[in-house]
């Protein structure tokens, strides 16, 4: 438990760049796309650690970033796909005891 602790107040992007040396067999484009829409959801929502990355303010921040940028939903669904990826990972490599965004769901493609 302690470990996880230590591990919530470490900085999101010091596990977003040990998250990016295990994308290492994946191709450059698909590394450099997903490590930029984890980026900036974190810099757009002010996500310092993991204490901060909840449901509601990821959310909040997509919707937001969504409304900005005229996001399609499958851009919107590519971004969230990106952040469970990420949150998976964290919890598989015990950085986290669970996903904290694991209610957060896609959109309809099919309005798009």
């Amino acid at each position: 438990m302690e470990q996880f602790n230590l591990n919530k107040a470490l900085p999101l992007e010091d596990h977003v760049q040990v998250f990016a040396k295990n994308l290492a067999d994946n191709t450059d484009n698909y590394v450099d796309l997903i490590l930029s829409r984890i980026r900036r959801t974190i810099k757009d929502g002010k996500f310092e650690t993991f204490v901060d990355f909840t449901l509601d303010r990821v959310q909040a921040c997509l919707w937001a970033l969504r409304k900005k940028e005229d996001l399609s939903n499958r851009t919107y669904n590519h971004y969230v796909q990106a952040l469970h990826t990420f949150c998976n990972w964290c919890v598989t490599t015990k950085r986290l005891i669970a996903n904290p965004i694991l209610g957060l769901t896609r959109l309809n493609i099919e309005v798009d």
